[in-house]
């Protein structure tokens, strides 16, 4: 502050000193932040696309042959986005995990992924609730998982 106390002296991030800060500001005010969207890169656009709008009811908001770019949503405020990437090692997403109400429909939903020629784990259970993992085309591996009887599930 000045000498006078009338005007604050302005803050510096990078003077390695601890600014302080005035009775009239609030400095722990917490923004809600919400997740937009999440951007996956992947090797065949349209049909990974065609794969999560058959299994898992997402909606497309771009055409689905698009091979550059298709943008899903679950019609509850979150979106997919998918874009092509050249083949090649993955860039560090370990996989995508849906979540469903009952641990009859994980068994559901694995059985209706194998009959359609996916590749599926075997259903298992853990303390985080009941899962299994597919392999959708273009290497995206995908959870489903109910944390009914979880142990460590968000509320």
């Amino acid at each position: 502050m000045s000498p006078d106390h009338s005007n604050p002296e302005p803050l510096s991030l990078h003077s390695g000193v601890r600014p302080t800060v005035t009775a009239n500001v609030r400095p722990h005010v917490r923004l809600p932040v919400k997740l937009n969207h999440l951007d996956l890169q992947v090797t065949d656009v349209p049909a990974v696309t065609h794969f999560l709008v058959d299994h898992f009811d997402l909606q497309p908001l771009t055409r689905l042959d698009s091979p550059r770019l298709a943008i899903l949503t679950d019609g509850h405020g979150f979106t997919l986005v998918l874009q092509h990437r050249d083949p090649g090692p993955a860039t560090g997403l370990g996989h995508i995990g849906f979540l469903v109400d009952a641990p009859a429909e994980v068994h559901a939903r694995d059985a209706r992924l194998a009959a359609a020629g996916a590749a599926v784990s075997e259903v298992g259970s853990n303390a985080r609730g009941t899962q299994c993992y597919c392999r959708a085309p273009g290497e995206l591996l995908i959870e489903v998982g109910c944390n009914a009887g979880s142990r460590v599930a968000v509320p």
